[in-house]
């Protein structure tokens, strides 16, 4: 699995949001870009669905496992990676999150179960 330079993730963590594009079932075609709230714990960057599983995007994601991010007004070809079952990374991500959207609406609902089932890894990819 590749994995972001410090360059990059110093790049993005001033970025409030990231975009996210999926791509469809042709592989090829990807989705309208969607900003999403991003945060990076041990040098990996993470997003969550906050409408859970259920979400178009991220069964987009799910499926394909390939789309398009633009951060730091750079677009880079990324890899989507379900993160499942992994309790303590959960409770570290909601923590950086806490920390990155202190007071901001809708912080709250993504730290809850319903997101946090929803959690996606996006590496670069080669």
């Amino acid at each position: 699995m590749n994995s972001w330079s410090q360059k990059d993730l110093s790049s993005f963590i001033n970025d409030e949001a990231i975009k996210i594009e999926p791509f469809y079932a042709d592989g090829q075609t990807h989705n309208t870009p969607i900003p999403i709230w991003f945060v990076i714990q041990d040098n990996n960057l993470y997003i969550r669905a906050y409408s859970g599983v259920n979400s178009s995007w991220y069964q987009s994601a799910i499926l394909q496992k390939n789309g398009l991010m633009t951060a730091a007004d750079k677009e880079y070809k990324v890899t989507f990676t379900a993160v499942k079952n992994n309790p303590e990374l959960d409770q570290q991500i909601n923590q950086a999150y806490k920390d990155k959207y202190a007071g901001q609406e809708p912080l709250e609902g993504m730290i809850t179960s319903v997101p946090m089932q929803a959690t996606l890894l996006i590496t670069p990819k080669s």
